[in-house]
């Protein structure tokens, strides 16, 4: 049993997390589960945004960096055109001084992407979003068309204000809900058509105030009744239901006589947490799809031999990383696209080997975005990391306080009560 060197309370730390630290040199975790994913989503701004203008053209843009603060945001096709180099503000390692101090200073020096993503398509004001087309003020989710105000919908169309929404369309309201069409105000359903306020109900269809259904057609809170009588009810009723909060708490009373599931588990083996799907040997995770050999994992889809990760996408090998996709073999990591064999990156992407790098893209073996050769990085890397683990720093996530953006502004205030 450890302690918690922040909230004070004991905590485990599994066996499968002990031999993954172990075989990757990596120090036990000082802090508990929760108060560690509370510092890697102290990173995670997704949808307060300011107007502040390109650090490079000067041109106003809308970002998630405040002008208040000294971050350095560009706009889209400044960051990702070829008139900046990230290895333009690399620095030489000071032995004398914290990791975490330096490595603060650089990311004020280093070119931000002024919403984060990428490969979106004519969807400007989107952030943390990847493949979107046609969107507009997503956070979370990938693969979208034309869907707005969504947080987690992946492979959506026409999908709006929906929370973990994934294969649907023409979606409101919706949360946690999958493989649907033409869905109001439903949760937890999945491979329903053209139904509102259901709850827990699969491959139902114009259905309305249903609670638990399985295949089931034409039903009125949990009662059959005729085609004509349906369709006269939803004619005559529908949109006093959505405009009256009295009569949609009748329709939460109604849910409550049904017994409710422990958990949202489908196609799973040998997993824990809540809503799970297709996951196998996955612990203590919540929000994750196809995941393989995991732990920690907050809000995950197709990731393997992961642990104590946060709004996390297609990647394997992975440790203390959030807010990323597509990285193999890196920890400790924010804000990352497609990188390999990295540790302690923040705003990089398409790279591979770097230590301590901030606003980096395209390079290989850069320490604080200097580069060296192959042989040279390998051993400043072992000199760093030694120092580290004498200053307590190896191991750990970023600090809260070096976080470029207020906490208010973050996710981790939304989930976590206070900052302490």
């Amino acid at each position: 049993m450890s302690i918690c060197r922040k909230c004070g309370q004991g905590f485990e730390v599994s066996e499968n997390i002990r031999s993954f630290l172990v075989e990757k040199k990596i120090f036990l975790p000082t802090l508990c589960t929760y108060c560690r994913e509370q510092r890697r989503i102290s990173f995670r701004n997704e949808k307060h945004f300011y107007r502040n203008k390109c650090n490079l053209c000067w041109k106003p843009i809308i970002t998630i960096y405040s002008p208040d603060t000294s971050y350095k945001p560009l706009c889209g096709e400044c960051w990702w055109g070829d008139k900046w180099d990230g290895t333009k503000i690399g620095r030489d390692f000071d032995f004398g001084r914290p990791f975490f101090e330096q490595f603060s200073e650089l990311m004020k020096e280093a070119n931000l992407l002024y919403l984060f993503g990428t490969r979106n398509i004519n969807s400007e004001y989107v952030n943390q979003e990847t493949d979107d087309k046609n969107c507009y003020y997503n956070a979370g989710g990938h693969f979208n068309e034309d869907c707005f105000y969504n947080t987690y919908a992946i492979w959506c169309k026409d999908t709006v204000d929906g929370y973990w929404v994934i294969k649907s369309e023409v979606c409101y309201e919706c949360i946690q809900c999958e493989r649907c069409f033409n869905l109001n105000f439903c949760q937890d359903c999945e491979g329903c058509n053209d139904c509102d306020f259901c709850k827990e109900c699969i491959s139902c269809r114009n259905c309305f105030g249903c609670y638990g259904l399985r295949h089931k057609e034409n039903f009125i809170f949990n009662k059959q009744i005729s085609k004509e009588e349906y369709e006269n009810f939803i004619k005559e009723n529908r949109k006093s239901y959505i405009l009256d909060h009295e009569k949609q708490s009748q329709i939460q009373d109604h849910f409550a006589k049904f017994p409710q599931p422990f958990a949202h588990h489908k196609r799973c083996e040998n997993s824990s947490g809540d809503y799970l799907i297709n996951c196998k040997n996955t612990a203590n995770s919540f929000l994750s799809e196809e995941t393989w050999d995991c732990e920690n994992l907050f809000i995950g889809i197709q990731v393997k031999n992961a642990y104590d990760i946060s709004s996390y996408g297609w990647g394997e090998i992975l440790y203390e990383v959030a807010s990323s996709i597509e990285d193999y073999d890196c920890q400790f990591c924010s804000s990352t696209v497609n990188l390999k064999f990295c540790q302690y990156c923040y705003q990089c992407q398409n790279s591979q080997n770097l230590f301590g790098c901030a606003g980096a893209k395209n390079l290989k073996y850069c320490i604080l975005n200097k580069q060296y050769s192959k042989e040279e990085y390998e051993v400043m890397k072992a000199r760093i990391v030694e120092h580290m683990k004498k200053t307590g720093e190896y191991g750990e996530f970023f600090p809260i306080k070096i976080s470029p953006f207020k906490y208010t502004d973050t996710v981790a205030d939304e989930y976590f009560l206070k900052l302490s």
